[in-house]
């Protein structure tokens, strides 16, 4: 019904004529795009992630059935669920976050954390497919209710400019990224999942980021972006293309900017 090149609706609510009713019947589970008003593509002429945005393009109804997700592979089963993982990390620690995204962030978080690793010896198990993907919406709504941070904003350029799926590269950054604020005298990560409740905040905080670390090696995240081609040419067209994305960089509980994204990057090489 809006009859211009599907570029020409980039950003947010261009829709000239109403849109038909959509409603999202999802095969993988992690993106929480069923529930979402955004849809995201990689503009190849430009080099750059892209959306097209509104509430128009909102499903107005998603059908969560997991019986669809077991044909999915290994790979992107897990691509998906952690997407969600770092969903619920940040929306929970966002400084725009607020007591009903943290109680949907920790829920989806718990699920999916559990889970995810058991799934992926079991594939085609009904049961853990349902909790994944149960986990996995939880963790969009809180999304939607809260905020991204850096690890999903440098996801953008491992994407756009070498082919990584947008879970595994958040994924790949949400470990550091952890590890920094950590380090930066933020705790909070114990209230999103508890290992020891006798240990002290700081120390359980340690521990998150530790079994953190475990489950992405069980899950064979990356963690050399050499590997993946990235080296030290592209470092600074990196962070210009994740400072392009500040937005979501103001909403980590503690700063995260230029120097902090050359630190990270130099601990993936």
């Amino acid at each position: 019904v809006n009859k211009e090149p599907a570029i020409n609706y980039r950003g947010f609510d261009k829709f000239q004529e109403p849109i038909p009713m959509i409603i999202a019947i999802p095969t993988t589970a992690g993106t929480g795009s069923e529930i979402t008003p955004n849809a995201s593509f990689i503009d190849t002429k430009e080099k750059r992630k892209m959306g097209i945005n509104g509430e128009s393009i909102r499903p107005k109804y998603a059908i969560l059935d997991p019986e669809l997700t077991i044909s999915c592979p290994r790979f992107p089963t897990v691509s998906a669920g952690v997407d969600s993982l770092v969903h619920a990390t940040e929306a929970f620690v966002a400084l725009k976050s607020n007591p009903m995204a943290k109680m949907f962030a920790k829920e989806g978080f718990k699920e999916v954390f559990e889970k995810l690793p058991l799934l992926i010896d079991d594939l085609g198990n009904v049961k853990l497919r349902e909790k994944v993907m149960y986990g996995a919406f939880l963790s969009a709504v809180a999304l939607m209710n809260s905020g991204t941070g850096p690890a999903a904003a440098m996801s953008y350029p491992l994407g756009v400019h070498f082919g990584v799926p947008h879970g595994i590269g958040g994924g790949i950054f949400l470990p550091y990224i952890i590890e920094n604020n950590i380090n930066e005298g933020f705790f909070d990560y114990t209230d999103l999942y508890k290992i020891d409740s006798q240990k002290s905040k700081e120390q359980s905080a340690f521990l998150f980021f530790k079994k953190i670390k475990e489950t992405w090696s069980k899950l064979n995240v990356p963690q050399n972006l050499g590997k993946l081609g990235l080296n030290n040419t592209h470092i600074m067209s990196f962070v210009s293309d994740t400072m392009d994305l500040k937005g979501a960089l103001d909403q980590n509980p503690v700063p995260f900017y230029e120097n902090e994204i050359k630190l990270t990057l130099a601990k993936l090489k």
